[in-house]
């Protein structure tokens, strides 16, 4: 039995897999950095310095999940 793993990885793919990567983690900042300035513009969400009551806060953790599943979705396509 062969105890060494093959986990060979040509370049090219390789250089896909990190741009993959990069757009998915840009995808979710520009989506909720956009929604975070959106609330905030239409007068929801507090200014930045000010604290957001929890209400706010658990729709923000909301919004962001399903940011980060499209993503990842992102990343796989």
């Amino acid at each position: 039995m062969n105890t060494q793993a093959k986990s060979h990885i040509p370049p090219r793919r390789l250089g896909r897999s990190i741009v993959a990567l990069l757009v998915g983690i840009v995808a979710g900042i520009v989506l909720s950095a956009g929604t975070d300035l959106a609330l905030h513009a239409i007068g929801v969400v507090p200014a930045q310095n000010e604290r957001w009551p929890n209400q706010l806060l658990s729709l923000a953790t909301a919004y962001r999940s399903i940011y980060g599943v499209i993503a990842g979705y992102v990343n796989c396509g």
